[in-house]
């Protein structure tokens, strides 16, 4: 029994881990939008100018 626990509590733990990098990565995959629509909205400003 302890030993069934003891995985379920590892598996867990390995599951909230990927869990915090997946969010990690995607906050990072928002930074890089939002900078990139910053850049494109510059680039077409000076464009029109």
């Amino acid at each position: 029994m302890t030993r069934t626990l003891e995985l379920v509590s590892r598996n867990f733990i390995e599951l909230k881990q990927g869990i915090e990098g997946f969010r990690l990565l995607s906050s990072i995959f928002v930074i890089f939008e939002q900078a990139g629509n910053l850049i494109g909205a510059n680039l077409d400003r000076t464009r029109k100018s």
